[in-house]
């Protein structure tokens, strides 16, 4: 009696228990119980300049983290080519936020250059990078170039950049805020190229032999040497980080949906295979 009971309750409710289990599994996939995080919309923040040298923020720019990051692809002809050359012996910085997914070959191989941005003729070494370098973090400077002992760990994002004081002639890596490491270079980095992100030399994505490649987020260039409360600032921001010191901004790229330079001087990249995604941040710990 017992059993026929307990199967007559199994047909009356199995199909229900069952019905909502896979109503449960398809809101779990489509991310309806995954915490909500606020982003900010493409080209929602932007500068403006006027004539007498001013500038200032338009929009909402509320540092908010952003609805894309930028996904360049595997080949070395996929990158973002701002036609501008930004390095002419002045002092700069530059700084971006960058990503490579768990499994990447950040220490050896035959294709051991992974970075973000390059300017300057590859084949003498007489140009610009910022890039991991057999494990270790590496600004290229002019044949002059400079390298911390410590490096990227992949799956873990990082504000990852480099200065040069054209006075002091200080070279610093910046990571996460803080200085990796430094020293002193005689050389005035002078290049004759533009911008390419995801270059063709030291690429963001064809560094780890093919692979889908990194994250790429938020680049500034100054042309000034920041000091270290300056980028500790940046950092605190976050991914969506506003800049600072905008008499000094040269080129701001979010890369939030598109690659246009929102700094207000108009240097727009042009893409080629950049895909921009919106399921990033699963990975993202804020500062």
């Amino acid at each position: 009696m017992k059993l026929q009971s307990a199967m007559e309750y199994l047909m009356t409710y199995g199909w229900a228990i069952l019905i909502i289990a896979i109503v449960l599994v398809a809101l779990v996939s489509l991310g309806v119980f995954s915490p909500h995080i606020a982003t900010q919309a493409p080209g929602s923040c932007s500068i403006t300049r006027n004539v007498y040298g001013g500038a200032e923020f338009s929009g909402a720019c509320t540092s908010l983290p952003p609805q894309f990051v930028a996904d360049i692809g595997p080949s070395t002809s996929d990158q973002i080519i701002v036609n501008y050359e930004f390095f002419q012996g002045d002092s700069f910085t530059i700084l971006a936020w960058v990503y490579w997914p768990p499994g990447t070959n950040l220490a050896s191989g035959p294709y051991r250059d992974i970075g973000y941005a390059w300017s300057g003729p590859p084949s003498t070494d007489n140009g610009f990078g910022i890039f991991s370098r057999s494990d270790s973090w590496y600004l290229n400077f002019f044949a002059d170039d400079l390298s911390c002992s410590t490096g990227p760990v992949a799956g873990k994002w990082y504000q990852f950049g480099a200065s040069w004081n054209s006075n002091t002639k200080l070279q610093t890596i910046w990571v996460n805020g803080a200085g990796s490491c430094n020293r002193t270079s005689n050389g005035d980095l002078i290049t004759n190229t533009p911008l390419y992100i995801g270059s063709p030399t030291s690429t963001w994505d064809s560094g780890n032999g093919g692979e889908d490649g990194g994250y790429l987020s938020n680049i500034q260039i100054y042309n000034t040497s920041l000091s270290q409360p300056e980028i500790q600032a940046l950092y605190q921001e976050g991914i969506g980080g506003v800049p600072i010191n905008l008499r000094n901004l040269v080129g701001w790229w979010p890369l939030n949906g598109n690659a246009q330079d929102y700094s207000g001087n108009g240097n727009n990249g042009a893409a080629t295979n950049v895909i921009y995604i919106s399921n990033w941040y699963s990975n993202y710990v804020q500062p």
